[in-house]
């Protein structure tokens, strides 16, 4: 009975702690291909007929030793980089509606200071 509470608590721990880390590995060309794919779409004026895929999300943290930027830099660009990725693989071409903000300490994920970009899948 011990032994599953240890193991529950150090589960539980370790979600906390990678609540705002960043997996994507720009080093892997497959990647990086995948990236280059989907176009961020500032402005939807012109953009013609799309189809929605769902949302997406980025949360960067100062305190992410391994961030794509390997630096903790909480830069909107490399938040949206992350949504593109995560775009194309919901299969989508194009992130559009992109919203960020600034969150300072976010004490749920552990992170002293954040950015929060929130966006659109689309396949046009």
């Amino acid at each position: 009975m011990l032994y599953v509470k240890v193991i529950s608590a150090l589960t539980v721990g370790l979600l906390i702690l990678s609540g705002c880390s960043s997996t994507t590995n720009l080093k892997d060309p497959a990647v990086r291909n995948a990236i280059s794919q989907v176009k961020f779409i500032e402005s939807n004026d012109g953009l013609g007929n799309y189809k929605t895929l769902g949302s997406v999300e980025a949360r960067y943290c100062q305190s992410d030793q391994i961030s794509l930027t390997q630096g903790g830099n909480i830069s909107r660009e490399g938040a949206i980089t992350e949504m593109r990725y995560a775009t194309y693989k919901l299969g989508g071409n194009g992130l559009i509606n992109v919203a960020c903000q600034t969150d300072g300490v976010h004490f749920g994920t552990n992170c002293n200071n954040s950015i929060a970009c929130y966006g659109e899948a689309i396949k046009n």
